[in-house]
């Protein structure tokens, strides 16, 4: 099997990342709305100086006196089959009813992601458009704020590889490789990974709960995917346990692990060298993805750079490269200007020669200028957790 080409929509990681509790049916169903608007994504990456709440500039007269936008959609548009229907109905309306839906936006302020969160992602009542069965979607303002913000970036996901997902966890984790971990993001709270699997921390009780029923089934799909060709990555999964928490989990055989970190594992990067120690090949993908996701490096500069890391340094390079990730998140809470990118590359490159792996002074291609993205909302302190 090939991956497939089309069928590809852009999805902000806003809406990849939200926390909810939805099944296939309507997991497919948000994608089939956010597929709706590709315009206004397209339109929102490409739009450099977005002031806060800049969706409303886009309403009209109308919608902002209503305090909410009306989606129309063929039911048709949201299932493949006819025999399908009711199942479809009761899944969105039960997302009117009983599901509520938490999203992410970053605070200006101290650069912390916090959640708003929501009863529900819409309201919605069935009508009749041109003799089809439809469904019209009615979304507050206050929630389109954040359901169409930049904060998180945009990913490209494949319907097709969404279809042949075997479970909701799998698209989640399909979706989460998208936004978050091939962004470079890889090490997180288990809980708060279970909040983004099931919309709330406290979904499952004990760790081998979530293992057993939902995040390992998931890996073990998405690696399915990985070896037919429907994807191009999949993860795998370390934990790691303080000392207090090792020993809990020992005793009681149900601790949950200090944080989770996943290891992102590319065809491309596999290919080049099968004589490169798995635990080196690892680390050399990780740090290409984080130069170029989160510091916006060029792909040929960030693969070089990469290839200096070796076996030998890697407990020195993990402690320096957090110590220069802290300062450049520093800088720029304090507003004060800096070239991520030509600052990270610089130090880089000094950290691989002091090291004998990068003797001579090479030329790195110029880094692209950094991608701009929109302004975050402020916090709304009446509705809001703190990740």
């Amino acid at each position: 099997m090939t991956k497939p080409m089309n069928n590809v929509i852009s999805m902000l990681g806003v809406q990849g990342l939200s926390r909810n509790n939805y099944s296939v049916v309507q997991l497919k169903v948000v994608l089939a709305i956010v597929g709706h608007a590709q315009k206004v994504i397209k339109d929102y990456v490409v739009d450099g100086q977005m002031p806060n709440k800049s969706m409303r500039k886009r309403l009209t007269a109308k919608q902002m006196t209503d305090g909410y936008v009306v989606v129309v959609i063929r039911l048709s548009d949201l299932c493949a089959h006819t025999s399908r229907y009711s199942q479809v109905k009761n899944a969105i309306v039960d997302m009117a009813k009983r599901k509520p839906i938490a999203i992410p936006y970053k605070c200006d302020v101290n650069q912390v992601t916090y959640y708003a969160e929501f009863p529900r992602l819409f309201s919605c009542e069935f009508i009749r458009m041109g003799g089809h069965l439809a469904v019209e979607f009615r979304f507050s303002n206050d929630l389109l704020d954040y359901f169409y913000s930049f904060d998180k970036g945009v990913a490209h996901v494949h319907l097709d590889v969404v279809n042949h997902c075997c479970s909701a966890s799998s698209i989640k984790l399909y979706i989460i490789t998208l936004c978050w971990a091939l962004k470079g993001y890889t090490k997180i709270d288990p809980k708060k990974f279970v909040a983004l699997m099931h919309g709330r921390e406290n979904y499952y009780k004990y760790f081998s709960d979530l293992m057993s029923k939902s995040l390992q089934p998931a890996l073990d799909d998405q690696k399915r995917l990985y070896d037919c060709g429907m994807v191009d990555q999949y993860l795998t999964l370390s934990t790691y346990y303080s000392e207090e928490d090792a020993l809990r989990a020992e005793q009681r055989c149900v601790g949950w692990p200090t944080y989770l970190v996943f290891t992102v594992h590319c065809r491309e990067d596999e290919v080049q060298d099968d004589k490169i120690p798995e635990e080196l090949r690892s680390q050399r993908i990780q740090l290409k993805i984080k130069l170029m996701n989160r510091y916006d490096v060029s792909e040929a500069t960030a693969k070089e750079l990469s290839s200096h890391l070796f076996l030998g340094m890697l407990g020195d390079f993990v402690v320096w490269f957090e110590r220069k990730e802290k300062y450049v998140a520093e800088r720029i809470r304090l507003h004060q200007p800096m070239k991520k990118a030509a600052y990270i590359v610089s130090v880089l490159r000094g950290f691989f020669k002091d090291r004998g792996s990068l003797p001579v002074k090479s030329s790195g291609a110029s880094s692209p200028d950094p991608v701009p993205v929109a302004k975050p909302f402020p916090p709304v302190s009446s509705n809001l957790k703190n990740d």
